[in-house]
């Protein structure tokens, strides 16, 4: 079974390999400079209710 797991990672990370590419300098900022940390302020202020939500699964 973990030969056909890695076999087929394989096969999909080679499917893959022309989209993924670094992040320059405006992207990184973008999704995890400033609006990064707003969105783990956001998460640390909600954590209770994120908790409730993740029990109620």
């Amino acid at each position: 079974m973990a030969s056909r797991d890695m076999a087929l990672r394989d096969a999909f990370h080679y499917q893959l390999s022309e989209y993924i590419q670094p992040l320059d300098k405006n992207e990184y900022q973008k999704f995890l400079g400033a609006a990064g940390d707003e969105l783990e302020r956001l998460m640390q202020e909600n954590q209770e209710v994120l908790k409730r939500l993740k029990e109620r699964s």
